[in-house]
């Protein structure tokens, strides 16, 4: 199956290049997974929910490029960039593989990309991305995808104080999907005095909990107050419809919310921990990483009492993922001795962290009695090829018809 060779040839790359420093063929190997990762999203059929939905408006409502005109633009709920991208795929053919092949090109390029850029353990990284957050960008939120993407782009000129190039960014991914509005206030984290909130010490644990506390009370008052903010009559109208749908509250029961922090509290603050605590052993820590890593702390917390948060872990997940993989396969000191676990130890590490997420995230359900589960989304895998329905998946898309 797709899936297991794809996790395999991650194992195998990230024993090579990660635990064993390497350096033959890493780029070659890279590489291959880019293009492995960008042809399994590019040629799927009729997989991911919101996807479909996108290629029904392609097929039958979509204009190519030099057909679009101000209706295109004002009687849809799709932002501007992403009407002009899905356009002109049109332009060169009327198949939704074309979109969507666009679409996985950008998004992973993008990722690797950062990954490659900001991690020594990138094919850990990889993994990691696969795990958590490369179904949902490919094969789900395709508009938003594209907006991380530039989310991403951003990040050294965040990361520098450079920020005329900052807002431009911003501004493109505000362009693609409204999500990324948070883009336009996030430097406000680097300011004198906000920036102790976002900054890793004991603090971060008390924090941690006037955070989830907070998350209940903003789920009672959250979309009457983005209707009172909204920007455009589009995020009003959005803020409406989610209000009605489940994502909207919290939906966990204690074990849910233990097992939240487990995988997004916990392990990130634990290799956090390390990583500062063990600098001048291991990688010293950029300031603004960290403040973006304790973001992407808050934002999980904060999916607890409104799940409608999740999608902002599309944004800064990438900064767990980051942590995680810098702490992973580090050096430990103990007695004034350092210390270097072997590649199995580090994985019994993070096969628990792996197992929460397959279990929380593709194991979860899907309808209210059960009898969906979410990863039959996903699994198994259909290509443009042979255009295989599987039934279960049907029965997903019409369950999801009714919002």
């Amino acid at each position: 199956m797709i899936y297991i060779f794809i996790l395999i040839l991650f194992l195998i790359f990230i024993y090579k290049y990660d635990y064993e420093r390497s350096n033959k063929g890493k780029t070659v190997c890279w590489i291959i997974m880019l293009i492995l990762l960008i042809c399994v999203a590019g040629f799927r059929y009729r997989m991911g929910n919101d996807s479909i939905k996108y290629e029904n408006y392609y097929k039958w409502q979509q204009h190519d490029l030099f057909g679009l005109n101000a209706d295109d633009f004002k009687d849809t709920r799709f932002a501007p960039l992403y009407v002009v991208l899905s356009a002109s795929c049109r332009f060169f053919s009327e198949e939704f593989m074309m979109l969507q092949f666009v679409v996985s090109t950008i998004v992973n390029c993008s990722v690797f990309l950062f990954l490659w850029k900001n991690t020594r353990n990138v094919f850990f990284a990889g993994m990691l991305y696969y795990f958590f957050l490369y179904l949902n960008l490919n094969m789900e939120v395709l508009r938003e995808a594209l907006a991380v993407s530039v989310f991403l782009f951003s990040w050294p000129y965040f990361k520098d104080g450079k920020w005329f190039r900052y807002y431009v960014c911003a501004i493109f991914a505000f362009l693609f999907h409204i999500s990324a509005v948070f883009m336009l206030i996030l430097p406000l984290i680097t300011l004198p005095g906000v920036k102790w909130f976002f900054s890793f010490g004991l603090r971060t644990w008390i924090i941690c909990i006037i955070v989830l506390g907070l998350s209940f009370a903003v789920n009672v008052y959250l979309f009457d107050f983005v209707q009172t903010i909204a920007l455009t009559e589009n995020m009003a109208e959005r803020a409406e419809v989610y209000s009605k749908m489940d994502i909207s509250g919290s939906t966990l029961n204690v074990l849910g919310i233990a097992m939240r922090f487990a995988k997004f509290v916990f392990y990130p603050l634990v290799a956090l921990y390390f990583v500062k605590v063990w600098s001048k052993y291991n990688d010293n820590i950029n300031k603004r990483l960290e403040a973006m890593i304790l973001m992407s702390v808050y934002i999980s917390i904060m999916t607890i009492g409104v799940s409608l948060f999740i999608r902002y872990n599309n944004y800064f997940l990438f900064f767990y993922i980051i942590i995680l993989s810098d702490w992973c396969f580090s050096y430990l000191k103990w007695k004034n001795r350092l210390y270097r676990l072997s590649f199995v130890q580090w994985l019994l590490i993070f096969v628990p962290l792996l197992s929460l997420q397959v279990y929380t995230a593709y194991w979860s359900n899907y309808n209210k009695s059960g009898t969906l589960k979410y990863y039959m989304m996903f699994y198994p895998y259909s290509n443009q090829f042979d255009k295989e329905l599987d039934g279960n998946r049907e029965k997903m898309i019409k369950y999801s018809r009714r919002y």
